[in-house]
């Protein structure tokens, strides 16, 4: 196994925040954040399941020990490779309410908030609303919109 390399592993333990993979007779841990780039609470058993075979990206090889990426194999890729860029539009729905604002799925996995005060009217969950991005952080994985 090199690194780099999608593999194929098969689930061996699932807890709420990691899963245990096994490979060719050795073993490593998946860890929670390396499931899915979906921000927000979530538990291993919600994408995996005991016994099931998953394709995983290996993202560090030291002798026998490895670690591997769930969400780093996945088809769409690294939402963050080309991250949104200011003052790009979007028709986007909403996905998730907060307290403090809206959340909008820009694009894969790529979810930005639009903060209460700057909402042009009260939204519920799926609604589509023309929104800019007013800024980015590819680092932090934070995106901020404003409607349009």
């Amino acid at each position: 196994m090199v690194l780099g390399e999608i593999i194929k592993v098969t689930v061996t333990k699932v807890h709420p925040s990691y899963v245990k993979v096994e490979y060719e007779g050795r073993e490593a841990t998946l860890q929670i954040a390396e499931i899915t780039w979906r921000a927000g609470k979530m538990y291993s058993s919600d994408y995996v399941k005991e016994g099931q075979q998953i394709r995983v990206k290996v993202v560090a090889v030291e002798g026998d020990a490895f670690s591997v990426s769930l969400k780093e194999a996945s088809y769409g890729g690294n939402p963050w490779k080309s991250p949104p860029r200011v003052d790009e539009e979007f028709f986007a729905s909403v996905v998730r309410i907060a307290e403090y604002g809206y959340f909008f799925e820009l694009n894969y996995y790529c979810h930005a908030l639009m903060l209460l005060e700057d909402a042009p009217e009260t939204l519920q969950m799926g609604d589509r609303v023309k929104v800019k991005v007013k800024s980015c952080s590819s680092e932090r994985q934070r995106v901020e919109v404003v409607p349009v």
